[in-house]
């Protein structure tokens, strides 16, 4: 059984320290802080924006909320790199607040967390925000498929319709007024009774 109390300790000894795998690889692996200048009287909420593949996700909207409320108690926008800084009044030192992140074409992210009650800056916030694959409130690939059933529906619908018209068709008579044949020669009318009516 693995003792993790070892585990811990061999790496405080090694000084291990975390980074990603594949950092060199990434344009803006490595981030530095935003330089904030320090208010005694603010409390500094420092954090990342990444998308679902871990890039950085510029622009997007950070609003902070005091926990279980509506109304917003600070905003800003994400830089090029995905940084963002939020400030506070330095009465919510110590309390939990919720960040959230929105941008266009992903999914709006919320986090509780505790601000620092030792310091003025809570750093290391991360908000990974997934795409948002919906369409009028379903995944897109139920969209696709609801929709190519209704367009097979409706072609199957005009197609019935069509057939149904065509039988009706064939169907009625068709009545025209033509003359009986007969051997009798005479026209229908005669002459006379029209220069009746018209005088």
């Amino acid at each position: 059984m693995l003792n993790w109390r070892v585990v811990e300790d061999v790496i405080k000894q090694k000084n291990v320290t975390l980074q990603r795998v594949n950092a060199e690889q990434i344009p803006h692996g490595q981030f530095e802080k935003i330089g904030v200048q320090v208010d005694p009287d603010t409390i500094y909420v420092e954090g990342l924006t990444l998308d679902h593949d871990s890039n950085p996700l510029p622009n997007a909207r950070i609003k902070v909320y005091p926990q279980d409320s509506t109304r917003w108690l600070s905003s800003n926008v994400s830089d090029a790199y995905g940084r963002f800084v939020v400030t506070l009044p330095n009465t919510y030192m110590g309390r939990e607040v919720t960040v959230s992140a929105a941008a266009d074409g992903f999914i709006a992210r919320n986090k509780l967390i505790k601000l620092n009650a030792s310091g003025n800056g809570t750093p290391n916030v991360l908000l990974k925000l997934e795409e948002d694959d919906y369409i009028l409130g379903m995944p897109r690939l139920v969209f696709v498929m609801l929709a190519g059933v209704v367009g097979v529906a409706l072609v199957a619908l005009g197609a019935w319709c069509f057939s149904c018209r065509q039988k009706t068709k064939d169907a009625r008579r068709e009545y025209l007024f033509t003359q009986i044949p007969s051997d009798d020669k005479r026209p229908l009318c005669e002459e006379a009774a029209f220069d009746i009516v018209r005088k």
